[in-house]
């Protein structure tokens, strides 16, 4: 049986790293905003696509739109965690999970109790002046009306999420790939293996085995060890129970 298979491979892991795709957080309440029906709404309210507002140029050009889209759209629905990342937390308390790495910008794995979780996108929960550097709470963001300043230098305050047009936090990228490089076992949670963003990672890792846990099957599976297709917040409990 499959799932036997997978609680064996992460049984036998010395260092295991678990991958989280983008999709993961559609069962936690948070809509994809790549989506095409849900980008031809924004572009439909907004003139613009969310590419074109979630982008550094548009942050400095259009502070004012940028900041209505961002509490209208981004902050009206951070979600909840699902049991996929609590079994997730609870498979790095047992050990078995080294570092999480995800590129999801609601703090989803963090709020669940997970503890070594590399953040590729940044978080929505953290957020600095562009000057003097002082940090602001997602609530600071939330509260206010126009385009949120700093209270000490009044200068604008700036979301730490990676913006279209961003260079790469080498910081947050060395952190991954040191990880990807160590593991010998990788955990892809509804994560297809040609992903945008996650090219790099699969190159990096020579360990051992990949398995893959998601709901919808891809022509690129087969490159993975092993594949079970079902509802991860279904799939990780069971895993975590039968350890």
């Amino acid at each position: 049986m499959n799932l036997d298979l997978v609680t064996n491979y992460i049984r036998e892991s010395k260092h295991l790293v678990c991958l989280v795709g983008n999709k993961l957080q559609e069962e936690c309440g948070v809509p994809r905003l790549r989506v095409q029906e849900v980008a031809y709404e924004v572009e439909s309210k907004y003139g613009y696509s969310p590419e074109e507002i979630l982008s550094s140029v548009f942050f400095v050009t259009r502070p004012e739109m940028f900041y209505k889209y961002y509490r209208d759209v981004i902050l009206s629905n951070q979600g909840e965690p699902s049991d996929s990342y609590y079994a997730l937390a609870e498979l790095e308390r047992k050990g078995k999970v080294k570092a999480i790495i995800t590129r999801n910008i609601f703090g989803l794995p963090t709020r669940a109790g997970c503890k070594n979780v590399i953040e590729l996108h940044g978080s929505v929960y953290r957020n600095q002046c562009i000057h003097c550097k002082k940090d602001y709470s997602i609530e600071d963001l939330k509260k206010s009306t126009k385009v949120p300043t700093c209270d000490v230098c009044k200068s604008i305050i700036r979301p730490s999420i990676r913006l279209y047009g961003d260079m790469v936090d080498n910081g947050v990228m060395t952190r991954s790939v040191d990880a990807i490089e160590q593991a010998d076992v990788l955990l892809a949670l509804e994560l297809d293996l040609n992903s945008s963003g996650y090219e790099q990672t699969f190159h990096d890792f020579a360990g051992g085995k990949i398995i893959l846990l998601k709901s919808q099957p891809h022509f690129l599976d087969e490159k993975a060890d092993l594949v079970l297709y079902g509802q991860v917040k279904e799939l990780l409990p069971e895993i975590v129970k039968a350890l």
